[in-house]
Order: structure tokens, then sequence, then C-alpha cells
């Protein structure tokens, strides 16, 4: 379903009439724009409609506060304008202007092509995604926090097992929660070709700055 928000409905008739030879289920509505404006309940009912195209009939300032929700809530946004005479996207806030007598095939392949790039990067959210268990997580909390300093072995311990008893069992278990580390962040970072949780020799562990900065950046998401 598509829905075109307008402050005419008779405005929308021809983009209308290509949407629903294109297939889709068209909705044109004033209200529903006033509510978005201001936040009323309503707005429930926006998650009805992936695609959300903004009329030129609108001012500046309302597509803007309009543009910066309809963003937060993952809308693939088209606007109508008649400033392009051809298909553009604005790269800085993921907005595509179409011109007001587009075709109906161009219009196809611009949906497509959203549509299709907006799965691309769902995807890729999906793939920043780690899920460690609850000792791997307490290791790259801890040299997170150090970073780019290293973590002594014996630091670690005391850190996940509360005190500085450095057996062989938990020098194997260190080592064997390290290497998971390093196996899954290799899954989902597999262009990282360095290792994700670094060693130094009898001396303790460092983050990786990559990893680092991914997670710093909320890139990569620990789960």
């Amino acid at each position: 379903m598509i829905l075109v928000l307008t402050r005419n409905v008779n405005k929308e008739q021809y983009i209308k009439t290509l949407l629903e030879t294109l297939g889709y289920d068209v909705f044109c509505s004033v209200q529903l724009l006033d509510a978005l404006l201001s936040n009323k309940k309503e707005m429930d009912l926006f998650d009805y409609f992936p695609v959300v195209v903004i009329s030129e009939t609108i001012f500046e300032s309302e597509f803007e506060q309009a543009k910066s929700l309809l963003c937060e809530k993952g809308h693939i946004i088209v606007r109508k304008t008649n400033s392009v005479t051809g298909l553009q996207e604005s790269k800085v806030d993921g907005v595509c202007e179409i011109p007001l007598a587009i075709g109906l095939e161009e219009l196809r392949d611009t949906l497509d092509e959203m549509k299709a790039k907006e799965s691309y990067e769902k995807k890729s959210v999906r793939e920043s995604m780690v899920s460690l268990s609850m000792l791997e997580k307490k290791i790259v909390k801890q040299l997170y926090t150090a970073f780019p300093d290293k973590v002594s072995r014996d630091q670690l311990i005391q850190q996940l097992w509360g005190d500085d008893d450095t057996t062989k069992s938990r020098l194997s278990s260190l080592s064997n929660c390290v290497h998971s580390i390093n196996q899954k962040m290799r899954a989902i970072q597999p262009s990282n070709e360095e290792k994700a949780v670094k060693t130094l020799w009898r001396k303790g562990y460092f983050l990786d700055d990559e990893v680092y900065s991914s997670i710093e950046e909320e890139r990569l998401i620990i789960l």
C-alpha cells in the first residue's frame, strides 16, 4: 500500500492512476498529514504504508517535519516536485524526488530501485549484529572500555570470575572465549582480515581498531 500525503486530494489523480496501474493500493489523505505533523495517535496507521509519497502541495517546512518523522519509522519516502525534470535522489536525506509529469515506466523503475535499496540496507543492518555469550560480552566490554590499551589476562579473569585466581581452567576458558569471539566477528565482517580480539603473548588482549570503531559508531551491535 502507498500513502500520498497532500493538501489537495484532487491534485493527486495523476500519480494515483499511475500507482494503481502498477498494482498498488493508493490512499490520498490530508487528515493523515495533519495527524503526522501533530504527532497524534493516528500515527499507528502509517505502519500500513511502507511507501509514502509527499505531494508538491505541502509547504517546505511541513515537508521537513514529515520527512524527519517518517525517516525515524523507516518509510520509503518519495517527493513530488516541479523543480526537477528527471529522476534524482537526495543522498543526504534518502528522499527520492520525482517530477510531476513522471511516466509510468520511470515511476515503476524508481519504486523498484528504492525497495531493493531498502531490502539491502535492512540486510546490512542484520549482518552487523553479533550474538555473544555472557562471558564473551564481558570480555568485549572490558577491551572496549580499555581501548586502545591492552587488558592483561589477570585483569580479565578478575572481571569475569570476581577474583584473581588464575587457574589453568580459567585461562583455558578465556582463550576459548576469545577464539569464539573472533570466529563470530569474522562471520559478519569477512572483509576485515584482522582478528577482532588480538593477543599480546603472555601480556593480554586488545580490541582491533575497526571493531572498536564499529561498536563506537553503532555499526556493530552486540546481542
